[in-house]
């Protein structure tokens, strides 16, 4: 939120961050952060789920900021999970899920850790036609006669 503006070092404000897919709407959350002093840094997040065919539920989550000093200088942020108490970069919700908190909290694993042994070149194979620009297909493979 930083890297893109959202969010300002000794500022205290807010706003509403939208996502789409496709051209429609669907979802948004509203925060709001008070960075004016280095006592009690929060980051404020307000959204509705709606819990498997429920009524939808209003969420206020607090989430407390905590600031390290990198050798290069100037401030790094970080959030501090409220499942777990880790300083974290990402917090996440993933479905089903009812509040953010990060991976290791939530036990998400990465994209990589899922990926069986004999997959993992075609992945790499996917991840440079993707680079190239190209659509990801994977060779086919013939098996049982021989020519020759």
């Amino acid at each position: 939120m930083f890297r893109r503006g959202w969010i300002k070092d000794h500022h205290g404000s807010g706003g509403t961050l939208t996502w789409s897919r496709g051209s429609e709407q669907c979802g948004s959350i509203g925060y709001t952060y008070m960075l004016l002093d280095d006592h009690d840094p929060t980051l404020t997040l307000n959204f509705t789920r709606t819990p498997n065919g429920r009524e939808p539920e209003t969420i206020k989550q607090v989430i407390q900021l905590a600031a390290t000093k990198p050798e290069y200088g100037g401030r790094r942020w970080w959030m501090i999970c409220p499942a777990n108490g880790m300083r974290v970069a990402t917090l996440h919700l993933p479905p089903g899920g009812d509040r953010f908190a990060s991976r290791k909290a939530w036990r998400l694993g990465y994209h990589s850790q899922r990926i069986a042994g004999r997959d993992r070149p075609f992945e790499a194979l996917f991840k440079l036609q993707k680079k190239l620009g190209c659509s990801e297909v994977a060779p086919v493979v013939c098996t049982g006669s021989r020519l020759g």
